[in-house]
């Protein structure tokens, strides 16, 4: 905008008098001193309220929400995978569990088997003990 006020200001210089030369010559330095005092303005507002008003401000303020967002994200990204591998976890205890159950059953079959080896070997030796 400053540009188009100068460059109808230097139109004016060229084609008018020196009275309408003033006259741009004073727009244009109150658009000038508008433009200061707005940036003064978000300056203090910067200043007062953390920057959170201002250009740059609000940049941050949306790249820490972003940044708030994707650690959110992260997290519940994480506890479904904790959730996933403790189920897991488990599972495999459970099949452990059972495995050691079925190991424990053999056992028990493997010592009742060795009893009955041991109680028939018994009786074949009193057996031939009695024939002899």
């Amino acid at each position: 905008m400053q540009q188009q006020v100068a460059s109808d200001g230097a139109a004016a210089q060229s084609n008018g008098s020196p009275e309408q030369q003033n006259m741009v010559e004073q727009e244009e330095l109150q658009q000038q001193h508008m433009a200061q005092d707005i940036d003064g303005l978000q300056q203090q507002d910067d200043a007062e309220y953390g920057d959170e008003m201002g250009g740059t401000g609000q940049v941050q303020v949306s790249n820490a929400l972003a940044e708030q967002r994707a650690s959110k994200k992260r997290a519940q990204d994480d506890v479904k995978l904790l959730a996933n591998r403790i189920a897991l976890l488990k599972l495999e205890e459970k099949k452990a569990w059972k495995k050691i159950e079925e190991t424990k059953k053999k056992a028990i079959e493997i010592m009742k088997v060795r009893q009955r080896n041991a109680e028939t070997r018994d009786e074949k030796q009193a057996f031939a003990a009695q024939r002899a």
